[in-house]
């Protein structure tokens, strides 16, 4: 429940609701607020431990292996590969798109950057707004690179 949830806040009331109904409870992921590792580490820079913190900076990496160039196949059977496009002009159908891949190809997705890079910016900016004690951050970048090759763009 990382991405939806975090998003979309209708998506906790939905989950709250079947977690009811089936009589489960739900976790979601509260930016390490809860980690007690995490807030003794907070509270240890608060009281002074490094100074007064007045930067904080919070990155995303990951190390994720190249799709490759993907060749053309033909379409699942189970997928309706225009409906899967939406709006988007209409391309082949390859082998390293779906059902995940999708991200990687700018024509659909838009990296890692908003893939996980926005949720982990979320959280690296709630975690340095918390040492820092400021409301709001001043600047915000990103730099990401996937593949390089004629079907996909660079980052």
């Amino acid at each position: 429940m990382l991405k939806s949830h975090a998003a979309i806040i209708l998506r906790g009331s939905d989950a709250r609701a079947g977690a009811t109904e089936i009589q489960k409870q739900v976790q979601q992921g509260t930016q390490q607020r809860s980690c007690v590792r995490t807030m003794e580490a907070i509270d240890k820079i608060h009281n002074g431990l490094i100074g007064r913190a007045y930067f904080a900076k919070g990155w995303y990496s990951n190390t994720r292996k190249s799709i490759g160039i993907g060749k053309a196949v033909p379409v699942p059977a189970q997928l309706d590969w225009d409906l899967w496009q939406g709006p988007a002009p209409r391309r082949p159908y390859m082998d390293n798109i779906h059902p995940y891949n999708w991200h990687w190809f700018k024509h659909w997705g838009t990296g890692e950057a908003l893939n996980n890079g926005t949720i982990a910016s979320i959280y690296a900016a709630g975690r340095s707004k918390w040492i820092i004690r400021r409301a709001l951050q001043r600047r915000a970048g990103d730099t990401s690179s996937r593949m390089t090759g004629s079907f996909m763009t660079p980052w």
